[in-house]
């Protein structure tokens, strides 16, 4: 079937060596964990096919972010919570600039901009 948007929302693996020639898409974008039965074999499968792949664990980014703030929130910080969950949409773009311009996968790109996100993090506590 065509579609702009294919997203696996259950069921991990969905993209693997059988599905990975049937997909007629511009985008997989979906929450299930581990769309990618082999995130470097399909990664790269669907990048060769022109397909865009937005890393699960970016998408599922706004459940972790509503689930670490708790059930009974305030106005003002259910604000703010909602203002982070809207920021995957930037967090994305800039996983796919980096990735064009590093020519290497979104998946790895989100790694490195993790691991850098990780090491300002660590150098701010051994300031302290």
């Amino acid at each position: 079937m065509d579609c702009d948007i294919f997203s696996p929302n259950a069921l991990g693996g969905i993209v693997n060596d059988q599905t990975l020639p049937e997909f007629n898409c511009d985008i997989i974008a979906g929450a299930a964990n581990n769309i990618l039965e082999d995130p470097e074999v399909h990664g790269r499968g669907l990048l060769e096919r022109g397909i865009i792949y937005a890393p699960d664990y970016v998408i599922n980014a706004g459940g972790v972010i509503h689930a670490a703030s708790g059930i009974d929130y305030e106005h003002s910080i259910k604000s703010a919570i909602n203002k982070k969950c809207e920021d995957i949409y930037d967090t994305l773009l800039e996983i796919f600039a980096v990735a064009e311009a590093e020519g290497i996968l979104p998946l790895e790109a989100v790694d490195h901009i993790a691991e850098q996100r990780l090491a300002m993090v660590e150098k701010i506590i051994s300031l302290r």
